[in-house]
């Protein structure tokens, strides 16, 4: 199998990259710089620019690119840019795989679980409605952005992705040292609803998607519990041997812009893998406990 993997200089990708040549698989990447190797390949989505002579002949595209939410403070110039740098790129791999002679049959996309907002009471499963927050509205056009491939009869997955738990970076990395230090506690009351995935399952999920013709359309990349902000943070406590008795006054959050605030820190979200678990994977990280074990 030759797959084509855009994104993977990020958290995910770096992982995803070392798993799929592990496996032997014939691995190529999307870079914006001039290649260093044989299996990369130079594209621009901002402009649009990527041969489909390049990409010929691939059995499977792999999208995980975007600038990261939690990067910048959101000004109106950055929001543009988060929702731009999801949907721009996505179009130019469309583009050129539409006029490709040899298509994929799977095309694999990142989304993410605010795409059903930033709160809700109810548990929520593929089927549940777009939210209205901005993150909501971002993963809203991101997915359309790859609805062209429908009709070239190109299997789409859209993995609606919590946030995914693993060592060399993503959350994890910011939290550790303050929590070494002891200085870590839970976001207000710590009640929030927290969707979340080991980086270790969600390698192997997209390795599933890839070869599952079964799963198509969105797919909830969460671990199977539903824990809350205070399970985690006690959690992380637990394995690193350290307290959390520092609580977060959520009033601290305003500091920053609303919309970011809510979508990014004070998200409240129970989120079911509906579509995973009726598939046959089987997560090596089912509850948290079982990727933070308390230190002996």
């Amino acid at each position: 199998m030759r797959i084509l993997v855009a994104g993977s200089s990020g958290f995910i990708g770096q992982a995803l990259i070392r798993e799929l040549s592990k496996s032997g698989l014939e691995t190529h990447c999307l870079v914006r710089r001039p290649p260093n190797s044989q299996n990369e390949i130079q594209w621009n989505p901002s402009t649009g620019e990527l041969e489909a002579s390049s990409i010929e002949g691939f059995n499977a595209v792999i999208h995980l690119g975007g600038a990261g939410v939690a990067d910048k403070i959101w000004t109106s110039k950055y929001k543009e840019t988060l929702l731009k740098s999801r949907t721009e790129s996505t179009k130019t791999l469309c583009r050129a795989i539409a006029e490709c002679k040899n298509k994929p049959e799977v095309f694999i996309c990142s989304s993410g679980v605010n795409y059903y907002g930033a709160k809700s009471e109810q548990k929520l499963t593929e089927n549940s409605p777009n939210g209205k927050s901005f993150l909501a509205h971002v993963c809203k056009e991101w997915e359309a952005a790859s609805e062209s491939l429908e009709a070239l009869e190109i299997r789409r997955v859209l993995m609606r992705t919590g946030v995914v738990l693993g060592p060399g970076g993503g959350m994890l990395a910011k939290c550790l040292p303050v929590f070494k230090m002891g200085l870590g506690g839970n976001i207000g009351m710590g009640k929030r609803y927290f969707p979340w995935i080991s980086l270790c399952d969600m390698v192997q999920l997209i390795v599933h998607c890839l070869n599952d013709d079964s799963l198509r359309g969105p797919i909830n990349a969460c671990a199977p519990e539903i824990i809350s902000n205070a399970t985690f943070t006690k959690t992380l406590a637990r394995h690193l041997g350290r307290p959390s008795i520092f609580p977060v006054p959520t009033l601290v959050f305003k500091l920053l812009p609303k919309e970011m605030a809510d979508d990014l820190f004070l998200c409240d979200l129970k989120i079911s893998p509906q579509k995973i678990q009726a598939s046959s994977f089987e997560f090596t990280h089912p509850t948290i406990k079982t990727l933070l074990k308390p230190k002996k």
